[in-house]
């Protein structure tokens, strides 16, 4: 072994990262881009299973339908949406107002602002954009476009039953509110989607939110449904479209020396 081997092998890591990134591996300033760096570093991630990610794209198209298609022609609670508002009255989630009230239209709004913010502090603007622009147009399509084109009869009468009343008195499919909090869910996902108990935590919020409007009686359970796959639709759809325009935000890391949440210098969650 020559003298230039035997001293680059007594070299420490740091050396040999150097030593590496002069070389142009795939290194930059110490930090390892990795395949599952950069998967993580995709801000459109589950495209690299093209097909699933269509599908599931399809799926969520094609069950949003035909709810529409059940509000429609619905004249009042279907059977199954009974039982569940039956269980929701029963059961009100705590703090069943402050869970609506935390997706009005300004909380919404800053909790979107604050998304992108993290996108951005971590390098991240084409997410941020994509993000952003998705959480803001679903809740605009599901109140100005889908609720007065899918739910034009305004189900403004009282439906009684043992039980729960509803007090139903503006266009209710899909709800508002769970759309702005499943396209803020989404957004967590695509930015924290490495951590799961932030994943966790992040899907949890709309199901509560969905939940509460249902005990409130200001919703029905298939608007909850409807308000769900257009907010996940909403920001997966723009994060696509953007990726595809503008690239991914990989480049703008290494070239930054930045890494994704969730992982230390060295790749490892």
């Amino acid at each position: 072994m020559t003298k230039a081997a035997k001293g680059y092998s007594a070299c420490g890591p740091a050396v040999r990262t150097a030593v590496r990134c002069a070389a142009g591996a795939s290194y930059d300033c110490g930090i390892q881009i990795t395949d599952s760096t950069n998967d993580e570093l995709n801000e459109n991630a589950p495209s690299r299973h093209p097909i699933l990610a269509w599908g599931a794209a399809l799926a969520g198209v094609v069950l949003f339908v035909a709810f529409a298609a059940l509000v429609w022609h619905a004249r009042g609670p279907m059977e199954w949406e009974r039982r569940f508002i039956h269980a929701a009255y029963r059961y009100t989630p705590p703090g069943a107002t402050r869970w609506q009230a935390l997706f009005a239209p300004k909380p919404f709004a800053v909790i979107t602002i604050v998304l992108a913010v993290i996108a951005l502090v971590e390098r991240r603007p084409k997410l941020a954009l994509a993000g952003t622009i998705g959480c803001f147009v679903s809740v605009v399509a599901a109140e100005n476009v889908l609720k007065p084109f899918i739910d034009a009869r305004q189900r403004s009468e009282r439906y009684y039953w043992t039980g729960p009343e509803l007090h139903l008195g503006s266009l209710t499919f899909p709800s508002g509110h769970v759309t702005g909090a499943m396209a803020c869910a989404t957004f967590a996902w695509l930015l924290f989607h490495r951590r799961t108990h932030l994943v966790a935590l992040a899907f949890a919020v709309p199901l509560v939110v969905g939940w509460s409007m249902v005990a409130l009686g200001l919703h029905y359970p298939i608007d909850v449904l409807g308000g769900l796959i257009i907010g996940a639709l909403g920001v997966c759809g723009s994060v696509a479209a953007t990726t595809r325009v503008l690239g991914s935000d990989v480049a703008l890391v290494r070239a930054t020396g930045g890494r994704p949440l969730g992982r230390d210098p060295d790749g490892n969650s």
